[in-house]
Order: structure tokens, then sequence, then C-alpha cells
């Protein structure tokens, strides 16, 4: 798995993640997210992990991006 997308209907609209997988050293994960909101990078997010299996890692990635947007929301994100 390189990467995927996932839109996460917020409470301030639509969010657009893109998880890339990035080399990683051997037995480990490591992947960086893009958090988009009405077409503009919000955050961009890095997760390492050893002994993290590709589609574990995503699940915590993903999450991970999920978490941030909320917290965004409550901390009244703009337009």
């Amino acid at each position: 798995m390189d990467g995927i997308t996932f839109v996460h209907e917020g409470r301030s609209g639509r969010w657009v993640c893109t998880l890339r997988s990035m080399s990683a050293p051997e037995a480990g994960f490591s992947a960086s997210a893009d958090i988009a909101r009405n077409g503009q990078l919000q955050c961009k997010l890095v997760l390492c992990l050893p002994n993290t299996a590709g589609a574990d890692g995503f699940e915590q990635l993903r999450r991970k991006c999920i978490a941030w947007i909320e917290q965004a929301e409550m901390n009244g994100v703009s337009a």
C-alpha cells in the first residue's frame, strides 16, 4: 500500500486527508498525512513506528488525522 485518501465530514465541513508511505527501516512503518480543507493544506503529520505493519500504521495515522481535525474544530478553525 503506497497511500490512501479519505474524507472526514467534520463540524466545519469536509476535510480531505491523503496518507502516503515513506521509506522506513526494516520492520518499521513511516508515513505522512496531508490534511486539507476547502482545497487548502491545513496540516502535515508524520508518523514513524517500529515493528508496525503497513495497514496498522495507516490506521493509527488515520486516527491521528481525525484527532487533529477535531482539535482544530474545537479551536475554531477558520474558513
